[in-house]
């Protein structure tokens, strides 16, 4: 609102601006008048502070779902590290296949390599499955080495036409 200057033509009067409009009202005393200055005022004043908390509120709540999210993922995390914990199997994988290759059984090796890359595919990327992973590719490393020796020692690795 803005207060108009009473001039020999317009006395008491103010102007409501609502973009693009203006309006000018007359009111019928000087004490009217800053009533409705005043009144108009507190309104604006009301309205900014509801919009305010309206956009803290959706600031808020913003922040409280990508925290949510966060904190889900966090869970999710924790929670494939359990069951990759109680997978026993998996924990003693890398140790398997040291004997399988020990032993010189390769297919069982081969086996269990790809059932734990089957297994670990359908987990999130984290510090437990990297680990395993990274030891499963370790062990496949060196059963090829072996291979390639015991293809090398072999009678049908030396049989070039």
């Amino acid at each position: 609102s803005v207060n108009v200057a009473d001039s020999t033509d317009v006395r008491n009067a103010f102007k409501v601006l609502m973009f693009p409009d203006a309006y000018m009202y007359q009111a019928e005393t000087a004490s009217s008048k800053n009533q409705w200055l005043e009144i108009i005022d507190q309104t604006k004043q009301q309205h900014k502070a509801k919009r305010d908390m309206q956009r803290k509120s959706l600031e808020s709540l913003s922040r409280e779902d990508s925290s949510h999210r966060r904190s889900r993922a966090a869970i999710d995390a924790a929670c494939e590290q359990a069951e990759l914990l109680e997978a026993d199997w998996l924990q003693d994988a890398p140790d398997d296949l040291d004997v399988y290759i020990a032993q010189r059984d390769f297919e069982g090796a081969i086996s269990l390599i790809e059932k734990t890359k089957s297994y670990l595919s359908g987990l999130t990327e984290n510090h437990a499955v990297r680990d395993i992973r990274n030891r499963i590719q370790h062990r496949t490393k060196n059963l090829a080495q072996v291979l390639v020796k015991e293809l090398r020692g072999s009678p049908v690795g030396s049989l070039r036409g």
